[in-house]
């Protein structure tokens, strides 16, 4: 038996956003604090979370480009020589910030887009300031500056989903980039990843790769009869267990977490899992006037919670 510890850390830099998807957890962020790491504070703990052990390193929000200083941020993460730096956006400011963004150093950038349609886009975030042609400029801005392997996130959450999913493989096969199919994370709601596989199976696979993560995750990288690439979990999350306190959780049967990265709030928090408010650390204040020895405490007490497994 051995210790299995995360090497994924998803820095959440922003709660703010200019969407409101209605199905969005938020990265586990539910704290009113709207007092942000800076970037320095962020260089510092992506520096001691890599001499941990961190080998995938992860922006997201909020929507990242919301803050003035993103590109800061990248850029003292990029002198870091990070193994594995990528951000996730809502991609809608991606025409604009393509260019800033590829010369901080940032080279991986997965955009979440769960429909072409615009009238389906506009019930889904919650504000007719966007328009989905945003996002779809976006991406095309983002493989003018160099950007490669371009991922577009796709949720699955209704029974209208489908289509989207339909039109999405056939969009992403035009533009090169791979869509990654995900279920959303609902208490209302479940579609099963055999399920997502079956629709795929609909629509034509012609041949299909077994990878493994860093974090003992097995997914299928799926090209499709159309030329478009897909990528699809195969373990249902909701069956790792990876905390001693996931077995007495309120949550444990709606829970789809599993294994999953260690996310850092916004304001200062280490979350080992998004589905409690119960076991977060605050660290805010230990980077503020940078504690190394405590800051690396906190990291070990989340993996001195970890089950152990084969």
């Amino acid at each position: 038996m051995m210790l299995k510890k995360s090497k994924y850390l998803r820095i959440s830099v922003t709660n703010t956003c200019n969407l409101s998807c209605f199905y969005c957890h938020k990265e586990g962020n539910h704290s009113l604090d709207q007092n942000m790491l800076s970037p320095k504070e962020i260089q510092t703990l992506c520096r001691i979370g890599l001499a941990m052990g961190y080998e995938k390193f992860k922006l997201t929000g909020g929507e990242p480009t919301m803050r003035r200083d993103i590109c800061e941020i990248i850029s003292r993460l990029a002198a870091l020589g990070l193994p594995d730096l990528s951000m996730i956006t809502n991609g809608t400011t991606l025409a604009d910030q393509a260019a800033d963004l590829w010369k901080a150093g940032l080279r991986r950038v997965n955009v979440t887009l769960n429909t072409l349609n615009p009238k389906r886009f506009q019930s889904i975030q919650g504000s007719g300031a966007v328009s989905v042609d945003a996002i779809l400029e976006g991406i095309s801005a983002a493989k003018r500056v160099g950007f490669q392997n371009i991922k577009m996130n796709f949720v699955y959450f209704d029974d209208d989903s489908e289509k989207d999913l339909k039109e999405l493989l056939n969009f992403s096969g035009e533009c090169g980039c791979t869509l990654v199919v995900l279920p959303v994370l609902s208490k209302q709601s479940f579609y099963s990843l055999d399920f997502l596989y079956y629709k795929l199976q609909s629509y034509g696979i012609a041949k299909e790769e077994l990878i493994v993560d860093r974090e003992g995750i097995r997914k299928r990288l799926i090209q499709m009869k159309s030329g478009a690439v897909a990528l699809l979990r195969m373990d249902e999350l909701a069956d790792r267990k990876p905390y001693v306190f996931c077995s007495d959780c309120a949550d444990r049967k709606e829970c789809r977490e599993g294994i999953f990265p260690v996310r850092v709030s916004a304001n200062g928090e280490l979350i080992p899992c998004m589905a409690s408010l119960k076991h977060r650390i605050p660290i805010a204040h230990l980077l503020a006037d940078p504690n190394e020895a405590a800051i690396r405490q906190a990291f070990s007490t989340i993996e001195g919670w970890c089950c152990p497994c084969e």
